[in-house]
């Protein structure tokens, strides 16, 4: 994994200078604010596959395991309460600036078919209006479905019922509010989005990103050592309700720091970190929405909170190295096909075996077929919140079919992201470009022999060029495909 990492680096240092790199153009993107009208229409002539289109231009524990991880405490309902609908709620799909200007991008949520534009710099655009209605109200409606544009994220509201402008005006798409402290820009560092349609469901995506004591199995020697000591100490800090939970989690490594997880239903997950004791934080945003069975849209970016002085913490230095996003999209797929493996066959297994189908009401099959733990108190939250406030299943639409078990679906970069990121797509481009001049120049190079470099010196030359082609070639790979083994990650 090392010599991953490093070739990533030369190869981003050699682009940088060389001729053929060059930063792609910024799409432009609109703030979206929340509307004073809607106009709601539906779409005629869609066709069975397209008929909702949105137009857009595991652990160590520290205590035996209790009888019930979840205490009465630890859940608040309201007797008004309705049932979560998982239709009136705002969806995260995609950054909008990944999106290419120029073609429809075809995505699924709840398993319904959504083709979205981007416009670019205008914002959005809409089939049934004007250019000029878009920018007066850059709040854009098409056919169907409601969207809104909130920190470059496209967020979708899958209801077209009569009081559905009203129900989506009503509900605020979850954000990052650093607790409620006004910050000031100087002290905030904002890392690239990254998206990637996961193949596994959404409520697995929650699953693990609520569970803490994941990190260092999953991710050994990136984020820690499945070797170390692993025991945690949770507790519930925001009880339970149909709007989510948190938790806070200390290691008796360091008892005095304490981070916090707290799920925002259905689609936010916030993790809190803290450096240091002047206000330093680091916070993960991760989003997320059903895209189909057995698969999930997520959307995720790393913020930094520096301290009072505007240092940022000697830990995360790293972090703000110059690099293009296209590269750290790729660097992701080492991060994320470490959960793959594990979550896929996971959801699989049990589909498979009649113990736990996500697009069915479960009640509490799923606690019955697992081993609670009192790290696990994460876990049993969201799966308590999916059971008391959900109907206890994700209700898709069309097929619910679970699809088959597949070492490719996991590995699979082009369709789960490239096809869709803008940034990856040009450097791809530039990258094919440079590899065929460079195998190219090693052909010359090799034939003609200039006297400058002599025999050895042309020989030499050649070798080190096609050298070059054959990482490039490896680097064009991994915009299609990038393979993890666990077993080889010692």
């Amino acid at each position: 994994m090392e010599t991953i990492k490093i070739y990533l680096v030369v190869i981003t240092t050699i682009f940088n200078c060389a001729w053929a790199f060059r930063f792609p153009r910024n799409v432009g993107v609109v703030v979206v604010h929340p509307p004073s009208k809607f106009d709601i229409r539906r779409a005629a002539g869609m066709t069975t596959g397209l008929r909702d289109i949105i137009a857009l231009s595991s652990t160590m524990v520290d205590s035996p395991p209790p009888s019930s991880i979840i205490a009465e405490d630890d859940l608040e309902s309201s007797a008004s309460d309705r049932p979560f609908d998982w239709f009136k709620s705002w969806h995260p799909i995609v950054p909008v600036e990944f999106l290419d200007i120029e073609r429809p991008h075809a995505f699924k949520l709840l398993g319904m078919d959504i083709v979205v534009w981007n416009d670019g710099p205008v914002g959005v655009d809409v089939d049934s209006h004007s250019n000029a209605d878009i920018k007066s109200n850059p709040k854009s409606r098409c056919g169907n479905f409601l969207v809104r544009v909130v920190d470059g994220v496209l967020w979708v509201w899958p209801d077209v019922g009569e009081d559905s402008g009203l129900e989506a005006a009503l509900s605020p798409v979850p954000i990052n509010n650093y607790e409620g402290e006004s910050i000031s820009d100087e002290r905030l560092w904002f890392g690239p989005w990254n998206f990637r349609e996961l193949p596994y469901g959404h409520d697995y995506f929650i699953e693990n990103v609520v569970d803490p004591a994941h990190v260092p199995v999953s991710h050994h020697n990136i984020l820690g050592s499945r070797y170390s000591e692993q025991t945690l100490h949770m507790e519930t800090i925001q009880p339970l309700t149909k709007s989510g939970f948190g938790i806070s989690v200390t290691s008796p490594l360091l008892p005095d720091v304490s981070s916090t997880t707290t799920f925002t239903a259905p689609s936010q997950v916030l993790i809190k970190s803290p450096f240091g004791k002047m206000g330093a934080r680091q916070y993960l945003e991760l989003y997320s929405s059903p895209s189909r069975p057995g698969f999930t849209n997520h959307v995720g970016r790393m913020v930094v909170v520096k301290d009072e002085s505007t240092i940022m913490p000697n830990l995360l230095r790293q972090f703000m190295l110059p690099m293009p996003v296209w590269a750290n999209h790729l660097l992701a797929s080492l991060f994320l096909n470490q959960d793959a493996l594990f979550l896929h066959g996971q959801e699989r297994a049990f589909t498979f075996t009649g113990k736990y189908r996500t697009t069915v009401p479960s009640n509490d099959s799923y606690a019955q077929n697992v081993l609670q733990t009192s790290s696990d108190r994460g876990v049993m939250l969201f799966r308590d919140w999916l059971s008391k406030f959900a109907h206890g299943h994700i209700p898709f639409r069309g097929d619910t079919t679970m699809p088959p078990t597949s070492k490719e679906a996991v590995f699979d970069v082009w369709n789960a992201h490239t096809r869709h990121c803008k940034y990856c797509l040009d450097a791809l481009a530039r990258i094919r470009t440079a590899r065929k001049l460079t195998f190219l120049a090693s052909a010359l190079v090799a034939t003609i022999r200039p006297r400058v470099l002599g025999t050895l010196g042309s020989t030499m030359t050649a070798l080190g060029l096609s050298g070059l082609g054959l990482v490039l070639s490896k680097l064009i790979g991994m915009f299609y495909r990038f393979e993890f083994s666990h077993a080889e990650n010692h």
